[in-house]
């Protein structure tokens, strides 16, 4: 779906050392016209594999008649992105065995992150200084356990589908043990696919980690100075805690919801949600009764904020471009609109062996979520039915009345078409597994 290279220019005809260095990429004509990509979603996919081109070994010619260690290549580049490999790593042409891959969790990750033999590397002539600097503004990237190729393939993703069950559980026990926060894109990017697997309990610890872990984080990077030896934790998880200081510390309400679907600046969208958030209810004081609009001069009436709140913030972004991905790349051009129906289908599990899913913290905040709107939804059609079809049903068999009864045979005549059109909306929105639902059948009779 996107076309890459890199190229380098010559200033001067009399030394190599001097060039001016090219990389480029850009959706394919085909991807540009049929997509549903955001401009936001877009850049972030040219951008990641312009990072991805930088951070890569180069195919060099000598580099691979003179070097024929090949355990030296497993020590020293076993996470490392091969242009020889379209961007694939040796983890990733090793996931069908499982001793190479437990070999490989043992490296050294100060060593296994360095991107030696790369367009940056070459650039900054080996100072890692000059890499962190260029890492830091984003236009290179270390080598992860597991990481994402051209294709938006990551490693985990491509072990499920290879079937190699012993190599996916000992690279999420890794993943987890380290709680990297670097590592919470790569698993959005392809959570759908693995919580379509069977073994889906193996994604628990991404989807069930509380405020509770976060404080336990937090608790042990204050004791990193007295322990100067450990390794000092990320917080790696699908649902972010954050906090501000001008965020409401109590609420009204017990929980409540904010949606942000579009944002200004993509670079600064927390900023922008937080602003949003803080904006809803800019008064933070504990059991307040009333107070004085500033702006308007007037007094509004306000609920006793005696609530206690936690704020958290749950990102689809990774998620959404991992889906249109595949949808261009697996599913013939398919767009995806992700709505709450789409997100419905993600979390829907007939299996009764995954109930437990459902008692994962992240997981129920996002049905009650879905359930508030669906309970608004659905009061609504009780009453539509009630209204319009039940009372004037009554009305008709209790008047004799023939101008009654036609008014009447009309309201519920105009119901049942509006209720009708809603079961047409759910068979184009399921197709024929509108079919195989029980309750379905009954309402379209």
């Amino acid at each position: 779906m996107v076309q890459f290279g890199q190229q380098k220019f010559l200033t001067d005809k009399g030394s190599h050392d001097e060039y001016i260095l090219l990389v480029s990429a850009q959706l394919k004509q085909k991807v540009f016209m049929k997509g549903n990509l955001e401009a936001c979603e877009a850049y972030y996919v040219l951008s990641k594999i312009q990072k991805k081109i930088l951070s890569m070994q180069l195919a060099k010619f000598e580099y691979f008649v003179l070097n024929d260690d090949f355990d030296q290549l497993m020590r020293e580049e076993f996470y490392q992105a091969q242009e020889v490999l379209q961007g694939k790593t040796i983890c990733d042409i090793c996931l069908n065995f499982p001793k190479e891959i437990a070999a490989g969790l043992r490296l050294d990750e100060s060593k296994y992150k360095r991107i030696d033999g790369s367009l940056i590397d070459e650039l900054c002539l080996g100072a890692q200084e000059k890499i962190a600097f260029f890492r830091t503004i984003e236009l290179c990237e270390e080598n992860l356990v597991i990481q994402a190729d051209f294709n938006f393939v990551t490693t985990l993703r491509l072990a499920v589908e290879l079937g190699a069950n012993q190599t996916v559980k000992l690279l999420l026990k890794h993943i987890f043990t380290l709680n990297r926060r670097e590592y919470q894109e790569a698993i959005m990017l392809d959570l759908p696919k693995f919580l379509d697997q069977d073994l889906i309990e193996r994604i628990y610890p991404f989807l069930e980690r509380d405020h509770s872990e976060f404080l336990a984080i937090a608790d042990d990077q204050e004791h990193i100075h007295a322990e100067p030896n450990r390794v000092q934790s990320a917080f790696c998880n699908f649902e972010d805690f954050i906090s501000h200081p001008d965020l409401p510390t109590f609420s009204a309400e017990q929980v409540s919801y904010h949606v942000m679907k579009d944002f200004i600046d993509f670079h600064n969208y927390k900023q922008e949600l937080l602003y949003e958030v803080i904006l809803k209810d800019p008064y933070m004081t504990w059991s307040v009764s009333n107070y004085e609009d500033e702006d308007k001069g007037t007094q509004i009436l306000n609920q006793k904020k005696d609530y206690e709140v936690e704020h958290s913030l749950i990102d689809f972004q990774k998620l959404i471009i991992g889906e249109k991905v595949r949808g261009y790349c697996e599913g013939a051009w398919k767009n995806v609109v992700f709505n709450d129906q789409h997100l419905a289908a993600l979390l829907h599990k007939e299996d009764d062996k995954q109930l437990g899913f459902y008692k994962l913290e992240a997981i129920q905040k996002m049905v009650d979520f879905q359930f508030k709107k669906t309970y608004t939804f659905l009061d609504l059609i009780i009453k539509l039915y009630v209204a319009g079809f039940l009372l004037p049903f009554i009305f008709s068999i209790t008047f004799e009345s023939v101008f009654i009864k036609n008014l009447a045979f009309i309201a519920c005549f105009i119901t049942q078409v509006f209720l009708f059109l809603f079961e047409l909306v759910q068979m184009k929105q399921y197709g024929l597994g509108y079919f195989t639902d029980f309750w379905n059948m009954v309402d379209l009779t």
